[in-house]
């Protein structure tokens, strides 16, 4: 008999487990069924003795039957006494769920679906969808007129990227080509132009070498008088500022029929001069002329602008300046007062150099008007330790507000 322990059990010839007490049991009938058999032929051996006479010897007792039957009597035993083993940790773990394997059919052969978890999503595998790219869409081309301009003044090399009348031209923006009427091209509602230099020396990018731009409008009907300036140092060089992206766009209708802080507008010929200042090589200047048709007069006041200056040194005119720089201007119109400041706009002062670089470009819109700031109720000086001894020019445009102008310029030396 095998006797190998299980969990506080042993194993018999049929397989059963048993505890220990049922095992002594076992071993007891075991032994009594070796001394029933030692018995058994014990008495065999007396009786062949006792009839060794004429009587007819007695059959020979089964003994094969006597072992079956003495086994089968002991394992009845064991049986009924033994109980069934309790359930063992090497008992096979049952096998997981597989929730993703198919589901059985039912008997109309439809998968039933599963009821999803309040908990959980229930994953639903759909396919993905090959859905083509979405076509870039194809990019806007700029719309816009280039002119050429009269540009035989100052430095040749000064050009543009387009090659039309060797690169020296104006740009009108939004315009097809050739849309323009007239000849100078006419304006109705509106005007804008900007222009794109570049010096071959530095680049061949817009603004490439190029210090600034110099616009100023003169009206050629009126013995070419000065109805606008503005100064760009910034590419894209537009004529009324902006340029980031877009040029401002000089609408007559929103200004009141006036130039910008100017005088009104006319129904005549006008001229922009275009100064383009390098940075290190010489000036070029470009004449564009063109036209302004069906403007509505504007009424203006009678009278004229009265303008001087009237301090250059601290509280003197001596064009050769030994104190504190001060430059000031007074300006005031007749048909408005005769107070500085009377019927005056502004006033734009500059300081060039002797190279005829501005050094200074300053607007003041109230009096005293100072280069410098202040006139409440004096103005700001320059320490002449802060400018370079020298020869200056001073600049000054007085805009009244009937669109009058007057300019006013000195020479002066710091020693």
């Amino acid at each position: 008999m095998n006797v190998l322990p299980k969990n506080g059990l042993f194993r018999g010839e049929k397989g059963h487990y048993m505890s220990k007490s049922h095992t002594q049991v076992l071993h007891n009938l075991l032994r009594y069924r070796k001394r029933l058999v030692w018995i058994y032929l014990g008495l065999m051996l007396l009786g062949l003795a006792a009839c060794s006479g004429s009587e007819p010897p007695t059959s020979t007792p089964d003994l094969v039957a006597t072992e079956v039957a003495v086994q089968q009597a002991a394992a009845a035993t064991l049986t009924a006494q033994v109980p069934e083993p309790p359930p063992t940790s090497t008992a096979a773990e049952p096998t997981p769920t597989n929730t993703t394997a198919a589901a059985p059919q039912t008997a109309t052969g439809a998968v039933p679906t599963a009821t999803p978890s309040s908990e959980e999503p229930t994953a639903t595998s759909i396919p993905p969808t090959n859905t083509p790219p979405a076509a870039e869409p194809t990019p806007t081309l700029p719309i816009f007129d280039i002119l050429p301009v009269d540009g035989d003044s100052g430095n040749p090399e000064i050009r543009g990227r387009f090659n039309r009348n060797e690169g020296r031209y104006v740009v009108i923006p939004d315009v097809s080509p050739g849309s323009l009427p007239g000849e100078p091209p006419e304006f109705r509602d509106w005007l804008v132009f900007q222009v794109e230099p570049y010096d071959p020396a530095i680049g061949t990018d817009d603004g490439d070498g190029i210090r600034q731009v110099n616009f100023t409008i003169i009206n050629r009907d009126r013995d070419d008088e000065e109805v606008y300036t503005r100064t760009e140092q910034n590419p894209r060089f537009c004529a009324f500022g902006g340029g980031e992206p877009n040029c401002t766009v000089f609408d007559f209708q929103q200004n009141d029929f006036r130039w910008p802080d100017g005088p009104p507008l006319e129904n005549a010929n006008y001229r922009a001069v275009i100064e383009i200042v390098p940075i290190y090589s010489d000036s070029a200047t470009w004449n564009w002329d063109f036209a302004i048709r069906d403007v509505p007069q504007v009424e203006t006041a009678d009278g004229e602008i009265v303008a001087e200056i009237v301090q250059i040194g601290w509280g003197n005119l001596d064009q050769t300046v030994t104190t504190d720089l001060v430059f000031q201007v007074e300006a005031y119109h007749t048909g408005y007062g005769n107070n500085d400041g009377d019927g005056i706009e502004f006033v734009e002062m500059f300081i060039r150099d002797s190279q005829g670089e501005v050094i200074l470009d300053r607007v003041e819109q109230n009096a005293a008007y100072c280069a410098f700031s202040g006139g409440e109720p004096n103005c700001n000086r320059l320490p002449l330790d802060n400018i370079d001894t020298g020869t200056y020019t001073l600049e000054a445009t007085v805009h009244a507000i009937t669109g009058q102008t007057e300019f006013l310029e000195t020479t002066i030396e710091i020693p």
